[in-house]
């Protein structure tokens, strides 16, 4: 087997990583093939570069933002048209490189070395150009059939038993892989047809039948509104507020200051004498007019002079201060009621649904928690009696904290391939992992580009490091401590 021809290791450039394949300088490469690869761009064929080094030639493949087959099945449970896109991919390849003067046994067959876009699920080959010997009949039917018996994960429900099919097929005395691809693709066209014939049903509704519906939804949600407006029991509080405020304003009564009535009174019994003593003193009968208009005329300046005397005394200087009192005291009745009203009108609080993992039906727990406002001088008190590590971060006054909740923990961008979500762009799709061993923790960066560090020291990639409490740990330019509890 090739695999068991050479060395393999991994290196880290400055913006790119490696899978170094080493062989002795004996070994004979082809160097029309090492030209026709470097000169084309052969689809789903990791770009190759020779370097020799001392006594070795080494292999130089390009696998930044990929991780194995291998790597990626451990997260990834297939589905049908996953899994015959995977398989259909690597026969197009090893099928079609004949195009390309390059031989179907030199491609190499496992699980390790078989690499994969996370997040388009695009496959990539190991092709090494050298000489090789068996038959890639034999070579591919073993790797199917290890492949579906041990090492994906492959959802059979509401499948047509595809995976019988294919079995039966391998288990043949004479397997062929031509006729193995044309099986894929028949499956793969079958596959097509009926997510055409789902989209077909779902979708083929006639312009009437689609305008019933509508009108009928329509009728449904104005019926639910006018029972929801008669079950609302917002009436009451509004009434209630509308009565409180007139009974109010009908009550409050306006309260001057004691001793300015007192002395309004006094000054009016005042004139009240004078006007007496006028008319008494027989004066009036000396003005030389008529009797009647002389009373007439001092009665309207008396009159004056009380109506002046009783708008200085009821004046607003002279307005207690209880009549404010009531006024603030309705205002503030009517706010509750408009308070109580907004209670009542709120809908319940939804409860957010916990999330669980589709795939084993447990509850997923290592969400990232975030501690708001946050102060330099305040002390943030860290629950001991956790048992699992937690990366720690700090960032703009807030707390981040990630739990470490698992044997191997992944971190990066694409979802259903990762533990923890990033949303920095500077991190890959499956950046780097964190792997317990033994009560010991390991970090392993995954062919990222921008790579993970520890304490400053970029890590090679795919080699595992191993980290220790307080340890300053980086994904591009994430930076985290990593912090162990003691048991």
């Amino acid at each position: 087997m090739l695999k068991d021809r050479f060395d393999f290791s991994y290196e880290s450039g400055a913006t790119a990583n490696y899978l170094v394949v080493s062989c002795n300088v004996d070994e004979m490469i082809l160097n029309y093939q090492v030209d026709m690869l470097s000169q084309n761009h052969v689809s789903n064929i990791l770009a190759l570069d020779v370097r020799r080094k001392d006594e070795k030639i080494n292999l130089y493949y390009n696998i930044t933002s990929k991780i194995s087959l291998k790597q990626f099945l451990k997260k990834k449970k297939l589905f049908r048209n996953e899994f015959l896109k995977i398989v259909y991919d690597m026969l197009k390849v090893i099928l079609g490189c004949k195009d390309f003067l390059l031989n179907e046994e030199s491609f190499l067959l496992s699980d390790d070395f078989i690499y994969i876009n996370p997040e388009t699920m695009e496959i990539f080959l190991v092709y090494i150009p050298v000489k090789s010997q068996g038959d890639i009949n034999y070579i591919f039917k073993d790797y199917i059939m290890n492949f579906i018996m041990y090492t994906a994960d492959i959802d059979e429900r509401n499948s047509d038993n595809f995976l019988q099919k294919i079995l039966s097929y391998l288990k043949t005395d004479v397997f062929n892989i031509l006729d193995f691809s044309k099986l894929i693709k028949d499956m793969n066209k079958k596959e097509e047809r009926d997510n055409r014939q789902v989209e077909v049903e779902s979708f083929d509704i006639s312009s009437t039948e689609q305008a019933f519906i509508n009108q009928k939804d329509t009728k449904e949600k104005v019926n639910k509104a006018i029972i929801k407006q008669r079950d609302i029991p917002a009436k009451r509080p509004l009434e209630k507020s509308k009565t409180l405020k007139n009974d109010n304003n009908t009550n409050t009564k306006t309260k001057y200051k004691t001793s300015s009535i007192i002395v309004g009174v006094i000054l009016q019994v005042v004139l009240f004498f004078v006007a007496i003593a006028v008319f008494a003193s027989g004066k009036l009968a000396t003005l030389g007019e008529d009797m009647v208009v002389n009373s007439f005329a001092v009665i309207l300046i008396l009159g004056a002079i009380s109506v002046l005397l009783w708008k200085n005394v009821l004046n607003k200087k002279n307005i207690i201060a209880q009549a404010k009192s009531n006024e603030n005291k309705n205002k503030t009745l009517q706010n509750q009621n408009i308070i109580q009203k907004q209670k009542i009108e709120v809908p319940k609080k939804i409860e957010k649904p916990q999330l669980e993992n589709t795939r084993t039906n447990e509850i997923i727990d290592d969400k990232t928690t975030l501690l708001s406002n946050y102060s330099e001088g305040d002390t943030e008190l860290l629950d001991n009696s956790l048992k699992n590590p937690i990366l720690l971060s700090k960032k703009n006054g807030v707390i981040e904290e990630i739990t470490i909740n698992k044997p191997c923990f992944k971190i990066g961008r694409v979802q259903e391939m990762v533990d923890y979500v990033s949303q920095n762009r500077a991190i890959g799709k499956v950046h780097a992992e964190i792997i317990s061993k033994n009560a010991r923790y390991y970090l392993k960066d995954l062919n990222s580009t921008n790579g993970s560090f520890v304490n400053g020291i970029k890590l090679e990639s795919n080699v595992e490091k191993e980290i220790k409490n307080n340890d300053k740990i980086a994904f591009a330019n994430d930076e985290y401590t990593f912090i162990v509890f003691d048991s």
